[in-house]
């Protein structure tokens, strides 16, 4: 459980409680906003994601055969990240991470080799090849700067895990580099 959720209660939340609500978009906004941004570079939609997300949220709380959610801070960055993955997607955008994808490939490309679209596809191949947590781990630590102790209290899992999803992610794009260089 992030520390900022504990004083939010699953109980309000599911009877649409709208200071409760307030209170969660004002408290996450900001850090879904940044996420969505990174991962569209459009700020406008960045926001319409953020908002599907909170929505998301709500709606999964007032169907009461749903089980509480026990990481809300979790569930919205999960649930933010795929919807801006997705939303990239359908408008045919690359997702872009700028410096993101060279850091964790660790190595140089060359420039006389590679065309600028070329790299995008392989980057774009090699994010589509990512299992969502690993994705979500990678942007978490490379593009939000959160420790592997922020990420797991987000997401909700070990320290260890997501160690190995970062771990697995990055050897996941070297490889695609390293067989586009071959």
């Amino acid at each position: 459980m992030c520390p900022e959720e504990r004083g939010f209660s699953w109980g309000h939340i599911q009877k649409g409680d709208a200071g409760t609500y307030r209170r969660l978009y004002r408290q996450y906004f900001a850090r879904l906003l940044r996420l969505a941004t990174a991962i569209l570079r459009n700020e406008a939609e960045a926001e319409e994601v953020v908002q599907e997300a909170m929505l998301r949220l709500f709606r999964y709380a007032q169907d009461g055969s749903n089980a509480p959610i026990n990481n809300i801070c979790g569930f919205l960055l999960a649930t933010t990240s795929n919807l801006a993955i997705d939303c990239a997607r359908r408008k045919g955008l690359h997702v872009h991470r700028g410096d993101l994808w060279m850091d964790a490939v660790h190595q140089e490309l060359p420039s006389d080799h590679v065309q600028m679209g070329e790299v995008q596809a392989i980057l774009t191949q090699g994010l589509d090849s990512l299992s969502i947590l690993q994705r979500t781990c990678l942007i978490l630590n490379i593009q939000e700067s959160l420790s592997l102790n922020e990420i797991a209290e987000s997401l909700d899992i070990s320290t260890a895990d997501v160690r190995k999803h970062i771990h697995r992610a990055r050897e996941k794009l070297k490889s695609r580099f390293r067989s586009y260089q071959s």
